[in-house]
């Protein structure tokens, strides 16, 4: 086997990682691969003059194994003289207060703590180049990212994986480990006599990402040993097209995009020849400079405004940040709503030159709603979504007793589980090729229309309730298997509709 030690440096070197005088951050938990990136790490300062600093994030999970953990990783620093800073972070708290995943709390947590020592190195809020947090991602950790996207439905961003440096809260995090395996890095610790924990939760097959490293994983290394190489190596090939991708929407967008004082305006005569992804591509950088982020920003959203090219003057798309997307005569338009664009909370028709465009929708029914999961905490958030109708959702901690009236029939009240929904959530009229999932497998809208005998004058009524991926409620039916609360769940989000024709009888 190649030295991993020499491994390591040369992907430095060749990425550009590392310079000499840095000061770096290691993240360390006391597994094997923080270990191995320490003991590295510690062994390359003497060459490059680095300022190492560990950290250590105790997520308050586990109870007195993770504090052990804590333990072992500061008694290690001490024995080899590296400064260590231990920070203990309520993630399940942290989780509910902002209904996201245990697993996204505990990542956040861990890089709000870097950001915090990086200030502290810094002295100022503003994290210069020479400060670097240093994460343990290794190659495996970045094939199961690569197949957990593409399980999960994504574009090329998704496919990509991780990279071996990126801006994350503000400061330069850096991954010089991806450039070996896990079996590399266990056996390097064997050879140095290195100790290492092994966190119990990782031997769970309760997270899906566990689910693909204990049974996808080595299904595959079955088939060839260089699985997880190749994985990586097709990853680095599609970084390449995504760059390729992005100069050319920066191209068009300086051919075609118009910078005016009411909004962006894409010229659709330019617009229309080019390239379907180039134009997905352009959609997400003219929404970036409006939002300043595309953290929100899914498939579904680029949908909806491209969509708008083919529809008449006056409909419109409404997206995360305020923004709405506007269809004119020659242009789609992107823009920061203002208080002009809203009555009481409904969404105005646009109005071109004093003529209302919009007569076609006598209901005032928008093409789509998008809700922001952001917005949604323990207290109800509700929202006007046309005329008398409104829609409220909360977050709920799930117990044994408030499993009860969660799961209670009722046509228009229904609750998902969080750990299950990705990315914004909208509300729209069903269209060809939407399907909903089964205990028994997936069944199109049409043919359950067709099966619940939905009389047909009231199917072109009834709507759907979407995440970025599927179809999570037919709204009045029923909702998703695969979003149901079982007894994993630990937080819901419940959804009320009401007013019109959304009563009980």
């Amino acid at each position: 086997m190649a030295d991993a030690y020499r491994i390591f440096c040369d992907y430095i070197k060749e990425h550009k990682i590392l310079n000499e005088n840095d000061k770096v951050i290691v993240g360390v938990s006391g597994g094997a691969d923080s270990m191995c990136l320490l003991v590295f790490l510690h062994k390359l300062s003497e060459e490059m003059n680095l300022r190492l600093v560990a950290v250590h994030v105790n997520h308050q999970l586990r109870g007195i194994e993770a504090d052990r953990d804590e333990e072992f990783v500061k008694e290690f620093c001490r024995k080899i003289q590296v400064p260590c800073t231990g920070v203990h972070a309520a993630v399940r708290n942290y989780a509910f207060e902002h209904g996201i995943s245990i697993e996204e709390a505990g990542r956040t947590a861990r890089y709000q703590t870097f950001y915090q020592v990086a200030r502290k190195l810094a002295g100022t809020d503003e994290i210069p180049e020479d400060i670097k947090a240093a994460v343990a991602h290794h190659r495996d950790d970045n094939a199961e990212t690569v197949l957990m996207n593409l399980i999960r439905g994504t574009g090329l961003k998704g496919l990509q994986g991780m990279k071996p440096t990126a801006k994350r809260f503000g400061m330069h995090v850096v991954r010089p480990m991806l450039c070996l395996g896990r079996a590399e890095i266990e056996e390097y610790l064997k050879e140095q006599m290195v100790e290492y924990r092994t966190d119990s939760s990782n031997l769970e097959d309760e997270y899906a990402r566990n689910k693909v490293r204990h049974n996808i994983i080595p299904q595959l290394n079955s088939i060839n040993s260089k699985a997880a190489a190749h994985i990586n190596d097709t990853a680095g090939f599609i970084v390449q097209a995504q760059e390729f991708i992005e100069e050319e929407a920066a191209r068009a967008c300086s051919l075609m995009l118009d910078s005016r004082q009411d909004g962006l305006y894409i010229d659709l005569e330019r617009f229309g020849p080019l390239n379907s992804i180039v134009k997905a591509q352009m959609i997400r950088n003219v929404i970036e400079k409006l939002s300043g982020s595309l953290k929100d920003i899914g498939r579904v959203h680029i949908e909806s405004v491209l969509a708008l090219e083919k529809r008449q003057t006056g409909k419109r798309a409404e997206l995360p940040y305020g923004i709405i997307a506007l269809r004119s005569y020659s242009n789609i338009i992107l823009k920061k709503a203002t208080e002009g664009d809203y009555v009481a909370g409904e969404m105005t028709d646009y109005i071109m030159n004093g003529e209302n465009r919009n007569q076609d929708n006598a209901e005032n029914e928008p093409e789509a709603f998008m809700i922001d999961p952001a917005e949604i905490g323990a207290e109800p958030v509700r929202y006007r979504l046309w005329g008398d109708t409104e829609i409220e959702l909360r977050l709920v901690h799930v117990t044994s007793v408030t499993r009860q009236f969660l799961t209670a029939e009722n046509k228009y009240t229904k609750a998902f589980d969080c750990a299950k929904i990705k990315g914004g959530l909208v509300i729209r009229k069903p269209e060809p090729g939407d399907e909903i999932q089964f205990f028994g497998g997936k069944k199109s809208i049409r043919k359950f229309f067709i099966d619940e005998k939905v009389p047909q004058e009231e199917r072109k009524d009834v709507l759907l309730f979407n995440d970025e991926k599927n179809v999570m409620w037919i709204i009045g039916h029923r909702i998703s298997e695969s979003y149901k609360i079982s007894e994993l769940t630990t937080l819901a989000m419940q959804v009320k509709i009401s007013g019109g024709k959304y009563e009980e009888a």
